[in-house]
């Protein structure tokens, strides 16, 4: 008891010796806007701390310890507001705001961020779309059907100068592939500039995924682009059409979005009598399309001309006459 009364004795007199001398501390304080007014909005606060490195002697570096107001620091909207509430707080001023903190004899060596800046708009804000940037693939075996952002609109709060040039609240671009399932994903929304405040801060991407499946359909075939005097005759008159489709399309999926023809243009002079069908009308999304069989015989029937008119065609097709 003896010895650690000594110690603490020795301490004590070295700690009183220790705040006549000059001593460093490191403080962070808490920044906050004071007098914004009642019809302005935050659009950009100030940063979350200011982080100050200062020289004074040990006995202030103790009262500033225990000063229970010390770590905050309010800056007056007022005193600092600039064009298109635009506020920013640099050299002299921060080094004024500053000295209201510390004593006379306090040497500032240290400030971290050397500007402080914030932004303060008109509250009335304007509704936009968000559109979304990137793109979705699924993996072979399934398709992407559809997609919902929620919210599709924001509001925003922005500069006027700025607020009039926006038509839109774009997304950060976003790349997904390879999706084999129904997702839901988080998007960033993209400020043009400093300044810009959305409600809500971001949106949902609902992603609605299902997997292929194969389906068929025999359809009748028929002409596409022929002459108007002439109609076209097909052996078979009917092919089946086989394709991959999602697994939610294909409960809607009808003969009717279908349309299989023999194109009169197209038709190869070289191989008379034999034709290549094709598929004109298809709904999106299907793949791995097939059509059996692929080409069919033909023939080019000609209606017999009225008097005072003639016949032409302008390929030498098999012609077939017919009243």
């Amino acid at each position: 008891m003896v010895f650690l009364l000594f110690f603490l004795a020795v301490f004590f007199f070295w700690y009183l010796m220790n705040l006549d001398e000059e001593q460093q501390e490191e403080y962070s304080f808490r920044l906050r806007l004071t007098n914004v007014p009642a019809d302005m909005i935050v659009t950009e606060p100030l940063p979350d701390a200011l982080k100050v490195s200062v020289k004074d002697k040990g006995e202030k570096i103790l009262e500033y310890a225990v000063r229970k107001s010390f770590k905050q620091l309010d800056v007056d909207f007022e005193d600092y507001s600039g064009a298109g509430g635009h506020i920013m707080i640099t050299g002299q001023m921060l080094a004024g705001l500053l000295n209201q903190k510390f004593s006379s004899s306090a040497q500032i060596t240290s400030v971290t961020p050397d500007t402080l800046e914030a932004f303060v708009v008109g509250n009335v804000g304007r509704r936009l779309p968000v559109v979304f940037e990137g793109s979705i693939e699924a993996d072979k075996d399934h398709a992407v059907n559809n997609t919902t952002l929620y919210p599709d609109s924001v509001l925003v709060y922005a500069p006027k100068e700025v607020l009039d040039t926006m038509t839109g609240v774009h997304s950060v671009p976003l790349h997904l592939s390879g999706l084999a399932d129904s997702t839901t994903v988080l998007l960033e929304l993209e400020h043009p500039s400093r300044g810009v405040l959305f409600k809500p801060s971001e949106a949902v991407l609902g992603i609605q995924v299902s997997p292929y499946v194969n389906a068929s359909f025999v359809l009748p075939i028929r002409g596409y682009l022929l002459p108007y005097e002439c109609s076209l005759r097909t052996f078979p008159s009917k092919a089946e059409v086989s394709f991959l489709i999602s697994l939610q399309q294909f409960h809607s999926l009808k003969a009717d979005d279908f349309e299989l023809v023999v194109n009169y243009i197209g038709l190869d002079e070289t191989r008379p009598g034999k034709a290549q069908l094709e598929l004109i009308r298809q709904p999106k999304g299907i793949r791995s399309v097939k059509i059996e069989p692929a080409e069919v015989d033909y023939l080019i029937e000609k209606r017999a001309a009225r008097k005072g008119q003639e016949l032409s065609s302008e390929k030498p097709l098999p012609v077939l006459m017919t009243e």
